[in-house]
Formats: structure tokens, sequence, C-alpha cells
């Protein structure tokens, strides 16, 4: 069982291997910014054994340290956990699933073999949060344009 700490999730290890269809050359893309609520989002492809799924709510966590699905979303998939760990936020402390996971983004950016947490992501609204496993494999950039924040991640 593994454990972890972090903002709104939490876990441990970064087996997380980023695969482009050419290690040379840069994909990149927008992420949407909700000023509302200060939430990052983009669109993902979730593999999970030989099933996918599209979500366009996928949110951005810079204080998450894993990368996590929603309960209804784990469900949908159907399929067994390949371990459990422990989740710890500043209020809980939960057992959950574990899942081997494909995350394809925009751009062409694909992460292969990357833990999926199972989750509960009602409170947020969201069917799968992007945590710095994934995020700290590229570059997430803020540039202000006409004082309006503009986000982009990018791998070379």
């Amino acid at each position: 069982m593994r454990i972890g700490y972090s903002g709104i999730l939490n876990g441990a290890k970064n087996n997380t291997k980023p695969v482009t269809a050419s290690q040379s050359t840069k994909r990149a893309f927008s992420l949407s910014y909700d000023p509302n609520n200060l939430r990052l989002f983009s669109s993902a492809k979730i593999t999970i054994g030989d099933k996918t799924l599209f979500t366009d709510k996928a949110m951005w966590d810079t204080r998450a340290t894993i990368t996590a699905i929603s309960h209804a979303t784990a469900q949908q998939y159907n399929a067994a956990p390949n371990e459990t760990g422990t989740s710890i936020s500043a209020t809980d402390r939960l057992d959950t699933d574990i899942y081997q996971a494909t995350v394809e983004l925009p751009g062409g950016i694909v992460f292969r073999d990357i833990d999926v947490w199972d989750i509960s992501l009602s409170y947020l609204d969201v069917e799968i949060v992007i945590g710095m496993d994934i995020i700290s494999q590229g570059k997430l950039v803020v540039e202000t344009v006409n004082d309006v924040p503009m986000f982009s991640f990018s791998i070379e």
C-alpha cells in the first residue's frame, strides 16, 4: 500500500513516462481557465484495460501529487485495480483503488502506464484531476495577455 500527501489529492511514486509521436517534436496545447473558480481545464482520453473514455472535465491541480479519476468514472471501466493506496488530504484519509492507465491529452501528448487513483471528485464536478505526476513531465506556462492569464502545457 502507498501513502502520499499534497493539496486536494495525494499519492506517491512517480513512474509516469510521457510518450509522444516523436521525441524530438515539441507538443503543446492551451488550457481553459475558469476565473470564477480559479481552475484550469483540458480534455483528456483515459484508457484502462480495453476501454477508453473521453472527458472535457480534466482539471489540472499543481497541489495534487497524483492523477485521479472520479468514482463514477472508475465504475464505467469495470476493471480490477492494480493495487490500493491511502489518499490523505487536509480533511480525509481514505483507502482507494489504483488503476494502470494511458492518459491522452490534446496536442498528441500521451502518458502510458500511469497510476490513476479512484477518488471521490463529486465536490469538484470533474471526472479527472491531472496531478504533478503528469504536470512535472512537461512545462506548464502562465502568460498574461491584456490582463488575462493564458495557460499552456508542452513537452519537447
